[in-house]
């Protein structure tokens, strides 16, 4: 057909013009790139997605066009619809705006010549003696509408061979007494009328796709010369494992015979000289798409036909080894390299994973909380793992539920396992920022204490002290030591970040709790530490005891007391944390902001009859009084309680400490690097102006306590965590009293929607499948809620305070589409758990590119290389 041929305003022929997915689909996208580019493609046309729109709701207002588009095609090809002699073959094939599976086979042979009650496909038919069977089952299904079901009990009644009792049920049926073009049509429109069913529609929403979708519609080459190679198959030019250039592929002969080849390695029934025409206009469609693609062809008369290139289905580090390498080779942009690459896919690359090859034994699925893989022993509570671990054992914990302490146990345990608990129970986020591997809410495996077991949900039992592998990535629990492949981040995967950081406006902090979790964000590029949950520091049994009599004194005094044992601890995790995020290579110290105490303090006091009485004796107290003071603290909903600022407004001892040894740490360090600090001390949970006067004016007389005693100057900031809908609501007032908003979008999402984070998995996956929440609002920002009470927050702040810095904090900052919104919303960081900060580094530098690229469409006047520069500059802050 001629490539500047357009059929009327609802159909496109191939090859007329660049087209985009959303107008024709990505399937029809590529072949028609191939096509442009030299590659033997096979003529057609598409019904855009307005007219494939048409097709499913009134098919009548598009018979025309197609009419014509086929009669242009039987004049190109000198074939025509059901001529016995030299009949016009068509592929019909749908083509969704973004790639999915083919959950709607091709139509492959529709126009044949009808003869006795078959179709007469030609000789040799290049996908074999199943052809004449595929064109029947889908003439059934799709023209003449007849259910799968029907289908089914039809062949099932049939004492026939197969193929006869398709063809009886098709041409009893009908399909022997339309005209070749009605028959053609009317599988036209029942495939559209399949892409519309309900089932289908949910299916895509489950996929997150697109439901836009245009048709596929090409001429068949027809074999005409006896003996000639013919067949079908697919062929790839790189190596979806490792990335490297290397040939491979598969093909079925029209016999049947299927054999996989190689660039050096020509099935017999091919011939080299067959295999290099193919490998030549491979070569051509690879050049033509700039990318990685595995390639469908069909060999007619020996010569090829490309009439497929779906994305490869690559490993993720040959991802980003063939996209770097195309950029290097100046057939792709560093932009369009960073575009083409999912941030989520790095997770493969930054975490330890399961052998793909390994065999897999299911103990029970839960919901990947934390990705990676680990194998180990399992034990059944905290204790054990913590006394396996020092026993030199590799642990994998499998518990109800986790809370902080038992951090301890996830500390030393390789991997941990919960039955109870969302993507932000406390198991989860301890996980993510330790890096390791996490499952939760496996609702239906058993614990069994008295017995020491694990019962799947088929009832097999697993003994503690057992190998198992948990694998964090897909939310399995498996049986056995599974063998692991360790990350790799250099080469490659270092290129791309660097092109990334060159390219991003957005800071990336981290979420860092401990020196470890600092030099590991350290490691992996991040600005500066986002949130430093300080509530993690007293766990360790070493501080634990101490915090629990702070936490059960009756006066004011004996908390002093207490404290000032905890202040040195505090001072020394803190100038740690300063150290490892001190100045390198010129570059000032990367900020650290600092979380003062948040959870209730009842969440630090043992959880169990047997932990107090050991409390009391520790303490040397009485069992009954530790256990009345513990009964006292605790809330009926603590989440909404004596917590964050709240405690510090009660007990202001508690920040004035914290406080104190922040400040401390920063003069010592300096002292001792020569580089000055400027910590950020974040106060959590506010709501109201007059709780950040009162907890300032005790921060601001400690530091001026502190520049006395040390005879010493530094700077620093106080802000606030925004998680509220009130402080939200009221940024205006905080923000006139803050350095800086950092948002906690864990808390602003389950305040927001009345719904707790921790029980929420029991019902987010009905609600996504059915359409309630396009995603889990607690995995991806809920823009249309929570982000524009975000908006208007930092509206209003910036409205009060014009240098205020805006921060997101919660889990939602390792989110790729959550950073897209920060970058429109004029955010100046995101932090994020260490192993997230690469998939964040990527994310923001993506969204730079689509908000230059939205600047550039609004005024084309745009200077390129400014708007470049522009978003390479460090993000405004005033830290």
């Amino acid at each position: 057909m001629a490539k500047d041929l357009d059929i009327g305003p609802a159909l496109r022929a191939l090859g007329a013009g660049d087209w985009r997915s959303e107008e024709v689909g990505a399937k029809a996208e590529a072949l028609n790139a191939a096509l442009r580019g030299g590659a033997p493609v096979p003529a057609g046309f598409v019904l855009s997605a307005s007219a494939f729109a048409c097709l499913m709701s009134d098919p009548e207002s598009v018979r025309s066009e197609v009419e014509t588009a086929i009669a242009t095609l039987e004049r190109e090809t000198g074939r025509r619809l059901g001529d016995p002699d030299k009949p016009l073959l068509l592929a019909a094939r749908l083509s969704p705006e973004s790639w999915l599976p083919d959950l709607t086979p091709a139509l492959l042979g529709l126009g044949a010549a009808r003869v006795d009650g078959r179709f007469d496909l030609p000789a040799p038919w290049p996908f074999g003696d199943e052809g004449e069977g595929a064109l029947l089952r889908g003439l059934c299904r799709f023209a003449l509408d007849l259910s799968q079901d029907e289908i089914d009990d039809a062949l099932e009644a049939s004492e026939s061979p197969e193929i006869d009792a398709l063809r009886q049920l098709a041409f009893g049926a009908g399909a022997g007494d339309s005209s070749a073009f009605d028959l053609v049509f009317a599988a036209l429109s029942g495939m559209a009328a399949a892409w519309g069913q309900k089932r289908a529609r949910r299916r895509r929403a489950a996929a997150g796709a697109s439901d836009r979708c245009a048709l596929l519609v090409q001429a068949m080459p027809v074999a005409e010369q006896a003996g000639q190679v013919c067949g079908s198959g697919a062929l790839t030019l790189y190596d979806a494992e490792s990335g490297a250039q290397r040939l491979s592929g598969s093909w079925s002969a029209a016999d049947g015979t299927s054999l996989s080849f190689s660039e050096d390695d020509a099935p017999p029934d091919m011939g080299d000289a067959v295999r290099d025409a193919l490998v030549e206009a491979c070569l051509t469609a690879d050049a033509a798409l700039r990318g990685p693609r595995e390639l469908s062809f069909v060999l007619v008369d020996g010569a090829p036909w490309i009439v497929g290139a779906r994305p490869l289905r690559a490993s993720a580090q040959a991802h980003v080894r063939i996209e770097v390498s195309l950029a290097q080779r100046g057939v792709i942009s560093r932009e369009e390299a960073l575009r083409r690459i999912d941030p989520l896919r790095l997770e493969e690359m930054l975490h330890r994973r399961l052998d793909p090859e390994a065999p897999r034994v299911l103990i029970a699925q839960g919901l990947p909380a934390s990705p990676g893989a680990a194998a180990g022993v399992l034990a059944l509570s905290a204790d054990e793992a913590e006394r396996r671990a020092h026993a030199g054992e590799s642990v994998v914990l499998i518990c109800e539920e986790t809370s902080p302490e038992d951090v301890h146990a996830l500390h030393a345990a390789a991997a941990v396992m919960t039955t109870r608990g969302g993507l932000t129970s406390h198991a989860a986020v301890v996980a993510r920022g330790l890096d390791k591997p996490c499952v939760v809410g496996a609702a239906e495996v058993r614990i069994d204490p008295a017995r020491r077991v694990l019962i799947s949900p088929d009832g097999t039992e697993h003994a503690e002290g057992a190998p198992v592998t948990i694998d964090g990535s897909t939310g399995a629990a498996l049986v056995g030591e599974l063998p692991i492949r360790a990350p790799e981040l250099t080469g490659d995967f270092a290129t791309l970040m660097s092109w990334a950081d060159q390219t991003r406006r957005l800071r990336v902090r981290a979420n860092a709790d401990t020196p470890a979790d600092a030099e590991t964000a350290r490691r992996l590029g991040v600005d500066g530490i986002g949130l430093c949950r300080t509530e993690h520091m007293f766990v360790d049994k070493a501080r634990i005891t101490v915090m629990r009599e702070m936490i059960l004194a009756d006066a004011e005094a004996d908390r002093r007391a207490a404290l000032d044992r905890l202040l040195p601890m505090q001072r020394a995790d803190f100038a740690r944390l300063f150290e490892i995020m001190g100045r390198e290579n010129g570059r000032e110290a990367r900020p650290v902001t600092i979380r003062l105490l948040d959870p209730p303090l009842h969440e630090f006091m043992p959880q169990t009859e047997r932990g107090l009485r050991d409390l009391a004796e520790a303490m040397g107290q009485p069992a009954d009084k530790v256990a009345r003071r513990a009964a006292e603290l605790r809330e009926f909903n603590p989440m909404l309680g004596k917590r964050g600022c709240r405690m510090g407004v009660a007990f202001p001892e508690i920040y004035e400490m914290q406080a104190r040894a922040i400040f401390e740490a920063a003069v010592e360090v300096e002292m001792r690097t020569g580089a000055p600090q400027r910590p950020e001390i974040m106060i959590p949970l506010v709501s109201a102006v007059r709780e950040i006067e009162l907890l300032c004016d005790r921060i601001d007389a400690v530091a001026a306590a502190v520049k006395a005693e040390r005879e010493a100057a530094f700077s620093y900031q106080v802000g606030i965590m925004v998680e509220t809908p009130r402080a939200a609501l009221r940024a205006d007032a905080l923000g006139a009293a803050s350095a800086f908003f950092s948002f906690g979008t864990n808390d602003l999402t389950q305040m927001t929607y009345g719904l707790s984070r921790d029980d929420a998995g029991r019902l987010m996956r009905d609600y996504v499948e059915r359409g309630v929440f396009e995603a889990d609002p607690f995995q991806s920002l809920d823009q249309e809620g929570v982000g524009e009470l975000i908006r208007m927050a930092v509206e209003r702040g910036r409205g009060a305070n014009p240098d205020l810095t805006i921060g997101l904090c919660g889990e939602h900052g390792g989110d790729p589409a959550t950073i897209a919104f920060c970058e429109t919303a004029g955010f100046d960081y995101v932090s994020c758990s260490p192993f997230r900060a690469p998939i964040a580094r990527l994310a923001a530098a993506q969204a730079a590119i689509a908000a230059k690229t939205a600047d550039s469409a609004a005024d084309p006047g745009v200077d390129a290389a400014a708007d470049a520069d522009a978003a390479a500059e460090p993000a405004r802050s005033s830290s």
